[in-house]
């Protein structure tokens, strides 16, 4: 368990020191996250890793990347983004919709033919609001075409919102 978390850690680590120094200034808008999600399959199996680190520049575009890793009991998958959008909800503060083109794809079943797509995916800031009061979620991940635009899409509308364990997301709108 230790091992596990320290690897979160370094791979939370290793995101956030690809963010260009511009971004690591903390004054633009910005979602960051890692940890490992609870994916209620029943099997113990199965568990992600992912870890993220998006800032908005002024002038609307988005630099960061995302590292996501499934482990389905006997299939695994890595993803590696660099994100480019950022897309942060005027209803919910704690929401935000974060995509990116996948650079590396790693897995069974054609896993390669997700590099160059677009992955989009959502997260909630569960302690945006009261200091660790409800947990952070985070989306399952879509593919889209490398075209789409983030700030279309409703975070409601994406793919079904894992609870985020040994981790954290903040959400910093402003």
């Amino acid at each position: 368990m230790f091992g596990k978390m320290l690897s979160d850690a370094l791979l939370y680590a290793v995101v956030l020191a690809a963010a260009p120094p511009a971004a690591q200034a903390g004054r633009n808008p910005s979602v960051t996250g890692g940890g490992e999600l609870e994916f209620n399959t029943g099997d113990p199996t199965s568990v992600g890793t992912f870890g993220f680190a998006a800032i908005q520049q002024q002038d609307g575009t988005a630099v960061g990347n995302a590292e996501l890793s499934y482990d389905l009991g006997d299939r695994s998958y890595r993803f590696h983004a660099e994100i480019d959008c950022v897309a942060f909800s005027t209803t919910f503060p704690d929401l935000a919709v974060v995509s990116g083109i996948v650079t590396q794809a790693e897995g069974p079943d054609g896993a390669e033919f997700y590099k160059g797509q677009r992955i989009v995916f959502a997260v909630a800031d569960g302690d945006f609001f009261l200091s660790k009061a409800n947990p952070d979620f985070m989306t399952y991940p879509s593919f889209w075409g490398p075209d789409f635009d983030c700030h279309t899409v409703d975070p409601f509308a994406l793919d079904y919102a894992f609870v985020v364990k040994h981790g954290n997301i903040q959400v910093r709108p402003q």
